[in-house]
């Protein structure tokens, strides 16, 4: 818990410091709200990056080892509920689907360009693949069904964003115009790779020095 404050508390450092430069001349009311969901945007990456192990930490290699891939689609899912719904197996399928919701939720909100479906599953799915690509060299095995349930939670935080938008419309499109004339695909990218970026640098300063 005390690693994951400090990674939160450095990786929104580094944000406020790109967004206040990006802000320069720039409307404040209209920034606030868009500087708001960007903030929840990188938090969520955080958390997301956190839970699922990129650290180095607690050990790496630099060598693939392909035996500790699993190729096979559903594979694992199927194993785990072979015995029956466990806590371990339910925490691990859903936990594996909701981290990634808010993704597909607040991208519509921050970036406009994500203005479908697809898209935010694009980007929900290359998330994933940088998280599993990762732990090709840590301790932590991958697997093509975190991968599916990863992107199967981006697509549902989209649903629920078009559900949202319908119920809310007025506050969303508020939200969206007010933003539309600030965001910028640097920002969207710096959501994801600062707080990437900070976990890792900071998993091997953690070997290194405890």
């Amino acid at each position: 818990m005390q690693i994951l404050g400090r990674d939160i508390l450095i990786s929104m450092a580094i944000m406020i410091m790109i967004l206040i430069i990006n802000a320069k001349h720039k409307n404040r009311r209209e920034i606030s709200l868009y500087n708001t969901g960007i903030m929840l945007f990188s938090l969520s990456m955080v958390i997301i990056f956190s839970l699922t192990g990129i650290s180095p930490m607690s050990g790496f290699h630099l060598d693939i080892r392909i035996n500790e891939v699993s190729f096979i689609p559903f594979e694992g899912i199927v194993e785990m509920l072979r015995g029956g719904i466990t806590t371990h197996s339910f925490i691990n399928i859903i936990g594996n689907i909701a981290m990634f919701m808010p993704i597909g939720f607040l991208l519509p909100l921050i970036y406009t360009k994500v203005n479908s479906c697809k898209k935010a599953v694009v980007i929900g799915f290359c998330t994933s693949l940088l998280i599993e690509l990762s732990q090709l060299f840590l301790t932590r095995g991958t697997d093509v069904d975190d991968l599916i349930l990863n992107t199967l939670g981006a697509t549902l935080g989209y649903l629920a964003f078009t559900i949202f938008k319908s119920i809310f419309n007025i506050f969303t499109e508020k939200i969206i115009m007010k933003s539309k004339t600030i965001q910028n695909k640097f920002i969207l990218l710096s959501g994801i790779l600062i707080p990437y970026i900070v976990i890792i640098i900071c998993g091997f300063y953690d070997r290194y020095t405890f």
